[in-house]
């Protein structure tokens, strides 16, 4: 009957049953075709996306970039290096030194002396600070920090924590910057793949792979030890320096090599690096909380004769007078298992959760006494720390003593006077310019090389042939820039160039 109506109804337009079947099958062989066009649409586009993301990521130009890279998945070595190292800086140090009781009484060099050292830094703020190790810019005159273009700028201590080894710098500039992203190194996994990019006995921009060899570790056994254990290739030099994950990721600072082995270096994990640089940043210095106590591991013997069920926790030993943990109420023998609501796994986690708490806060100790759990609470001093300077020696009042010998830190003599023919054989000579008659053994110039006796010719590729001609073409230099001289070493045939900054 159904057919019977559709054949009449066909049949009043002119149509066909044959039509009707024709119409359904290609309404259905275009519907099947858009569907798959619709497919293939999405592949190409998905297809053409991803090869631009991998070729943008090859190709990675950081000119005129100014923030934190995006973390990578499943990168190479190369592009790892690629992405980081615009954030990497190499970090000169200049320190003063005192010879005198390292050499012999009336040795000729007695005295102090510049000594420049290396190490390396990395970018994490736009603003232009870099985290370091404090030993690479402890007591350090000066502070230069290079960028991977080459570019070099001063630098100054914002901050700095002897107790993890840790320093931040500031740069001032409008140069955008290139800022590491700081990874989560509690996801850190013992096996996973690690690079680490510093300047190895001046050696710039090495990179070296390696793994996470352990966690936890502890060198030298002070209270705030966690360190991340690699055998990446780490040499002096790299100190300061990232340990990159396979993101791009920071996950540690490097800071220690054994000497005394081959492929095991220690890196400060990123974690603690974020909190020690958010209180350098606001306050210049760390400030850590004291509970007053001196907790131990809990041995199997302990556990056993105190009839301890918890496998975890530290027992209290000492209780220090007056402090937070007596006016709390704690006592020896006491087991803490919780503080501030987090769990004490042992001795070093109780010391790492204490110094963590600011102090004056008040906050939950759970400790077993006697079998049973007691909830007691506490109100945290501060700990007593050594504070570090965060003034170079100059800026600290350290006497200067270039007033004898000007900016330059020399002085000069014509070379036909009287002086200058004590020092250096003129006759033998054939250039013209002025005599080096003395010059501040502490000086940068000295430091380049520039030494009693020398003749200069040119200053910044000005030629120079008496005092005053000398004069004028120092007049307008300032401290910090960069001067260039073309000397004749005494009694030589030849000229070379001495360069240097002026840091009298």
């Amino acid at each position: 009957m159904l057919n019977s109506f559709i054949e009449t109804e066909l049949m009043e337009y002119g149509q066909t049953p044959q039509d009707l079947w024709e119409y359904l099958y290609m309404r259905k062989f275009f519907g099947r075709f858009c569907y798959v066009a619709f497919l293939l649409t999405i592949l190409v586009t998905f297809s053409v996306s991803f090869l631009l993301m991998l070729r943008s990521n090859e190709k990675s130009d950081h000119r005129g970039f100014s923030g934190a890279y995006s973390p990578l998945r499943g990168s190479s070595v190369k592009l790892v290096f690629e992405r980081a190292n615009p954030a990497v800086v190499r970090i000169t140090s200049t320190h003063i030194l005192d010879q005198e009781e390292s050499l012999p009484q009336n040795h000729p060099e007695i005295g102090e002396r510049r000594s420049r050292g290396i190490g390396t830094g990395c970018i994490i703020d736009g603003a232009g600070y870099i985290v370091t190790n404090h030993h690479v810019v402890e007591k350090a005159e000066q502070i230069r920090v290079r960028f991977y273009d080459n570019q070099e700028l001063s630098a100054k201590i914002v901050g700095a924590d002897r107790m993890t080894d840790l320093a931040l710098l500031k740069v001032d500039t409008d140069r955008p910057l290139v800022v590491m992203p700081l990874g989560d190194s509690s996801e850190v996994k013992v096996g996973e793949e690690v690079i680490a990019i510093g300047n190895p006995y001046s050696y710039d921009r090495t990179v070296t792979k390696g793994i996470v060899s352990a966690k936890n570790r502890k060198v030298f056994g002070t209270l705030y030890e966690d360190y991340i254990q690699t055998d990446a290739a780490i040499n002096s030099g790299n100190s300061g320096g990232p340990l990159l994950n396979m993101a791009g990721e920071l996950i540690g600072i490097n800071t220690i090599v054994r000497a005394d082995a081959n492929g095991i270096s220690f890196a400060i994990p990123a974690d603690q690096v974020k909190q020690i640089v958010s209180q350098l940043k606001l306050h210049g210095h760390v400030t850590r909380g004291f509970l007053g106590v001196q907790p131990e591991d809990i041995s199997d013997e302990m556990r056993e004769a105190m009839g301890l069920s918890t496998s975890y926790g530290a027992i209290v030993t000492h209780i220090t007078e007056d402090s937070a943990a007596s006016k709390a109420g704690l006592e020896v023998y006491d087991v803490i298992t919780r503080f501030n609501r987090k769990e004490v796994l042992d001795k070093d986690s109780l010391y790492k959760l204490i110094a963590e708490t600011p102090p004056g806060k008040s906050i939950e100790v759970e400790v077993i006494r006697g079998g049973s759990t007691k909830q007691l609470f506490a109100t945290l001093a501060e700990r007593d720390t050594p504070r570090v300077s965060t003034a170079t020696p100059k800026e600290a009042g350290k006497p200067k003593e270039n007033g004898k010998f000007g900016k330059m830190g020399f002085l000069v003599e014509e070379i036909g006077s009287s002086g200058a023919k004590e020092i250096v054989k003129v006759k033998t000579s054939p250039f013209s310019g002025v005599v080096v008659s003395d010059i501040d053994s502490l000086s940068c110039a000295a430091e380049a090389g520039l030494k009693r006796g020398f003749i200069i010719t040119e200053v910044n590729r000005k030629p120079v042939s008496s005092t005053t001609e000398f004069e004028d073409a120092i007049k307008e230099l300032k401290d910090s820039q960069a001067v260039m001289l073309r000397v004749a070493r005494a009694n030589s045939q030849t000229l070379s160039i001495i360069a240097f900054r002026i840091c009298n």
